[in-house]
């Protein structure tokens, strides 16, 4: 994950507008999470394999991160060769 999806997600949970380029995010997860943007990168970190998986149509890339109806806020590319074989 790159540090815009951990931004993004943050954004989104603390409702701060995606323009606002000001915004503290640090200070924002202190007052919502009570732990700093650090910490908040490696709680997502740790809960990041209990979060949705599915496959881009666009680019046929398996995805598995934090999502908002159809749109990723967070995500990692998943290796086909890390998919389990159900057959």
């Amino acid at each position: 994950m790159s540090i815009w999806d951990y931004e993004e997600l943050v954004r989104h949970l603390c409702g701060i507008p995606e323009d606002d380029e000001t915004a503290d995010l640090d200070s924002a997860c202190l007052e919502k999470f009570e732990v700093d943007f650090p910490q908040f990168c490696k709680i997502v970190e740790t809960l990041m394999p209990l979060t949705a998986v599915g496959q881009s149509p666009l680019t046929g890339n398996t995805y598995q991160g934090f999502a908002n109806g159809n749109r990723w806020l967070a995500k990692r590319v998943i290796p086909e060769a890390a998919m389990p074989d159900h057959t």
